[in-house]
């Protein structure tokens, strides 16, 4: 019973802070951290995913609620670092993704006003 009581609250824990997630995460993400101070990134995390791959996928479930695609912007030579923007009514939310090594990706997004 006592391990039950410590495993429901965990969930609780990591479930509170997606509740403040504006869209879907992509399929194979692992969330690290999660921070909704408005003076950090938002979420954090990794994912199995190669860059291309992670990148279509949360570009197209961001779309899907309601976001606005603005722009893109490349942070190195080989393109596959990025940052990406968009906007819903008076928010803006900012993406970064950049590979890791050993195949997988890295990722960032935090909302602005």
């Amino acid at each position: 019973m006592k391990y039950a009581m410590i495993f429901f609250l965990c969930i609780l824990v990591v479930l509170s802070g997606m509740a403040d997630v504006p869209f879907v995460l992509p399929d194979n993400v692992s969330v690290v951290a999660t921070n909704t101070t408005g003076k950090t990134w938002r979420m954090n995390g990794s994912s199995t995913n190669r860059v291309d791959g992670l990148k279509k996928q949360f570009k197209l479930n961001i779309q899907r609620s309601g976001w606005k695609f603005l722009h893109e912007m490349p942070m190195n030579k080989e393109k596959d670092r990025f940052l990406a923007a968009w906007k819903k009514g008076d928010e803006n939310l900012i993406l970064m993704i950049w590979p890791l090594e050993g195949g997988g990706s890295g990722f960032s997004w935090g909302i602005g006003k």
